[in-house]
Order: structure tokens, then C-alpha cells, then sequence
């Protein structure tokens, strides 16, 4: 069963594309999820065993759902990241 854990710091696309998530969870046979955010929505991006890569989900099983709900809106939590980002 997944459980919100602490936040990774940074995790990497299918695509090589390297993300800074809102939230993780992680289960008891090392499967791990992210929360991302993605045009002012959240997205869900689960872990392949294989590489450690991510992929997004097109499901929302009810460990996520228990996480999203305690988020703020996506435009707001971009804006937050946004200014909160060094310029420079």
C-alpha cells in the first residue's frame, strides 16, 4: 500500500527530462509515485523497476487520491515554485 513519504528532491522522465515533485509516495516493494504539477494540473508519474524512470499514470488509485486532496490548487503551488527559484 502507498504512503505519502518524504519528498524526493528531483526524479527523471522516460524521456530524460529531470522534475522537481510536489509530493512522493512510496510502497513496501520499493514502488514509488510523484506528484507533479503539469499546465495547472496534477499529474501522477509512477516509478519503473526497471530503470528507475518515470511515467505518467492516466489513474488515481486512493493513496494519491488522500494526498491530492490536502494540496493547494496547481497554478498556485507553480506559482509558489516560481518565486521561490532563484533568478540568475
Amino acid at each position: 500500500m502507498y504512503k505519502q513519504v518524504v519528498t524526493d528532491k528531483e526524479y527523471t522522465l522516460n524521456n530524460g527530462a529531470t522534475c522537481h515533485p510536489i509530493a512522493t509516495l512510496a510502497d513496501e516493494y520499493d514502488g514509488r509515485v510523484q506528484i507533479d504539477i503539469d499546465g495547472d494540473c496534477y499529474v501522477l508519474r509512477l516509478k519503473n523497476a526497471y530503470d528507475d524512470k518515470y511515467k505518467t499514470i492516466p489513474h488515481i488509485f486512493p493513496e494519491a487520491f488522500d494526498v491530492l486532496i490536502t494540496l493547494a490548487p496547481p497554478n498556485f503551488e507553480r506559482n509558489i515554485r516560481r518565486n521561490a527559484i532563484p533568478k540568475g
